[in-house]
């Protein structure tokens, strides 16, 4: 039998350094109402956004990986956005695309003929999910494992921790993915800030 090795990959402090502090805070410093000041209608106050998103029908979604079949490993079909939108269907978007992505994402980038074996895991982060203006603020995290071939005939085992945090509005999802688990994972809007457009509607 081959020898086996095996090399964990963590990279959790390596991306705090690239995380971005949201554009603006949001404020209250606004003149207070006095008695002769009219009431603001509904259509002049809308709900504010956690963080810049693109509007409706501006933005350009990313081009989701489509790949080919791989050492006998078949691409997966990427979930459909939900309707309604409320906090359960964000968490199940969230942590269905977020595996078919990456998945897809390997066989398009990594995998080949030596591939043996690969294995996906991710869930939502228990009590993670946030609202956030009209959507949700949803964190992710898995693992992912795989094992190929070497030239000398050795199996290589690579074990790859992840974490995403999406923003899912009733016109636009946003991702930010991670290898690894970042510093600032307390703050669910400064990883989003930035995220990728994967839906546009």
């Amino acid at each position: 039998m081959a020898p086996v090795s095996r090399r964990t990959l963590l990279r959790a402090g390596l991306v705090s350094a690239g995380v971005a502090l949201a554009g603006c805070a949001e404020s209250d410093g606004g003149a207070s109402p006095t008695a002769s000041s009219a009431p603001a209608s509904p259509t002049e106050t809308p709900t504010p956004r956690p963080f810049e998103t693109p509007e409706a029908g501006e933005c350009e979604a990313l081009e989701w990986p489509q790949p080919t079949p791989v050492a006998g490993y078949e691409p997966r079909s990427y979930p459909e956005y939900p309707e309604p939108l409320d906090a359960g269907t964000a968490e199940s978007f969230a942590t269905a695309f977020e595996e078919v992505y990456r998945y897809n994402r390997y066989l398009a980038t990594e995998a080949n003929g030596d591939t043996e074996n690969l294995e996906l895991r991710v869930d939502p982060q228990s009590n993670r999910t946030e609202r956030a203006g009209e959507g949700y603020l949803v964190a992710v995290d898995g693992f992912f494992s795989t094992s190929e071939r070497n030239r000398e005939g050795d199996t290589v085992i690579t074990d790859d921790y992840l974490f995403a945090v999406y923003y899912a509005g009733p016109d636009v999802a946003l991702r930010r993915g991670y290898e690894g688990t970042p510093r600032d994972a307390d703050s669910l809007r400064r990883l989003a800030e930035g995220g990728t457009p994967v839906v546009c509607r």
